[in-house]
């Protein structure tokens, strides 16, 4: 690629542990979370423990999150620009946060000009992740000839993408902002739960009054999607404070189905906005 060294940058969007991308071309810049006495702190595994961030949720706390300041970003663009000749971000998506916009006007400073590349998406949680270490691979094994090839790559990456959450707290999720429209006519019928697939204007996909019922159309969507199980990556996503119940009941829907899964937890942003029983579920193609 003209011998440029290309870095990723991605946020704790996708998750919060460092060690995934260790010995590749990723990095990662924390968010924030903010608790309701004002503590701010980064989204990093050790001040959530510190903080008792998942029981805070749990016990109906109103946690709230927010971006990189501008000068932790741009500490992290100079970062990383002493080791690469180009930064390929891949930030939250607008639908969740302003970092993306924030992220465009730091890029179109004087100081980074055609050095940084901000790629605009609507994929979210371990999806971007996935995305990140999908181009490294590429990356490392020298397959793109140009910046151009690798945003027509993420395109296709993120078209091929499927992700659904069946969020905990509709009413949490509601009061945050997040997906308002697809909640808002559902906000009377709080025993009934919804599953929400994720996209640049995240819809409703199904309700139902069971986890098993709403993890049918996501098999669906799968089967219908992918014919061969090689082709994907299905990973199903729980909080550390999930009800045993709840991820037992969507495993063994998955299980019944045969669908071959990895688990993981899902980033805390989306604990922080859709509360700690919240589960999700992610597909992704392969590449070979």
């Amino acid at each position: 690629m003209e011998n440029k060294k290309i870095g990723i940058l991605v946020d704790t969007a996708g998750g919060n542990d460092p060690s995934v991308y260790e010995n590749t071309n990723v990095d990662l810049i924390p968010l924030h979370i903010v608790f309701e006495d004002g503590t701010d702190v980064k989204d990093t595994e050790a001040n959530l423990k510190t903080t008792n961030f998942y029981q805070r949720v749990s016990d109906g706390e109103n946690v709230k999150t927010s971006q990189a300041s501008p000068g932790e970003l741009a500490e992290k663009y100079d970062e990383m620009l002493n080791k690469y000749d180009h930064i390929i971000h891949l930030p939250i998506p607008q639908n969740l946060s302003s970092m993306y916009q924030t992220s465009l006007m730091m890029a179109n400073d004087g100081d980074y000009d055609e050095k940084i590349t901000v790629v605009e998406h609507s994929m979210a949680a371990n999806g971007i992740k996935e995305c990140a270490l999908a181009i490294n691979k590429k990356l490392q094994a020298e397959e793109f000839k140009s910046i151009d090839e690798v945003l027509a790559f993420i395109k296709d990456y993120e078209k091929n993408m499927y992700l659904g959450i069946i969020p905990g707290d509709l009413k949490k999720l509601a009061k945050g902002g997040r997906a308002l429209n697809v909640l808002n006519a559902m906000l009377s019928l709080f025993k009934t739960k919804v599953l929400i697939k994720w996209e640049a204007k995240p819809k409703k996909q199904a309700m139902a009054r069971t986890i098993g019922a709403l993890v049918k159309p996501v098999i669906e969507t799968t089967k219908k999607d992918y014919k061969n199980p090689s082709d994907y990556k299905f990973i199903f996503v729980s909080t550390p404070l999930t009800d045993e119940k709840i991820k037992d009941n969507a495993k063994e829907a998955l299980d019944a189905a045969k669908i071959k899964y990895t688990e993981e937890l899902i980033p805390p942003l989306y604990t922080a906005h859709a509360g700690v029983n919240t589960i999700g579920f992610v597909t992704v193609k392969i590449y070979k």
